[in-house]
């Protein structure tokens, strides 16, 4: 029968080795991650892409608020010759008919209000999105120039760490000097290519650009 404290001396000699290995690697052929971060929220506002965002949404939302509102003036006047038509005296086959049409009316408003809804955010998303991808060659040429192996964007992340290679004000200084805060805030063309786009529901057909 086999002695247990034999078997325990034997697993820690294995652990020992097995520590071992791993620091002669680390010392040995690891090296540290050298570390890098932007703040992408001070870049888009800073170069006045924020702006120009919030100020296109309040502009598609009020376009959005006419056109329901509209829709609503249209479906309460048919409503009422609705109502009205159902106080008389009318088959039970059009009453049904007429009752459908009341709750085909509250359908339609409902889904209008949520499509307009959906392609104001979609042009939110694609507009963040285009920003983030446009960017993206002045932050890799940041990290190259500075030998950097992982460019981290959340703040939180990089305030745990604490050690890291701020590269924002390199950012907004070559963004400025290409111009990119005035392109068109969406370019479906660059999401596209970098297969950013999901597939468009039935609401969206497409985003238009100011």
């Amino acid at each position: 029968m086999n002695d247990p404290r034999r078997t325990l001396r034997l697993y820690e000699w294995v652990y020992i080795v097995l520590l071992a290995a791993v620091l002669v690697m680390s010392m040995t052929f690891l090296r540290p991650q050298r570390l890098g971060m932007v703040d992408m929220d001070r870049v888009i506002k800073r170069v006045g892409v924020w702006d120009r965002i919030q100020q296109a949404v309040r502009e598609r939302e009020k376009v959005a608020q006419a056109a329901l509102d509209e829709l609503q003036k249209r479906l309460i006047e048919e409503d009422r010759a609705i109502l009205a038509r159902l106080k008389e005296n009318t088959s039970d086959e059009e009453k049904e008919a007429l009752q459908a049409r009341l709750l085909q009316h509250q359908r339609e408003f409902l889904r209008q209000r949520n499509d307009v809804n959906e392609e104001i955010q979609r042009f939110y998303r694609h507009a963040l999105l285009t920003f983030r991808e446009r960017v993206r060659p002045a932050v890799l040429q940041a990290a190259r120039r500075r030998r950097l192996d992982l460019v981290l964007e959340p703040t939180e992340v990089f305030e745990v760490l604490n050690r890291g290679v701020d590269l924002t004000d390199e950012v907004i200084q070559r963004v400025e000097q290409e111009g990119w805060g005035s392109l068109p805030l969406v370019d479906e063309a660059l999401l596209s290519a970098r297969n950013l786009l999901p597939p468009l529901s039935s609401a969206s057909a497409h985003a238009s650009q100011p």
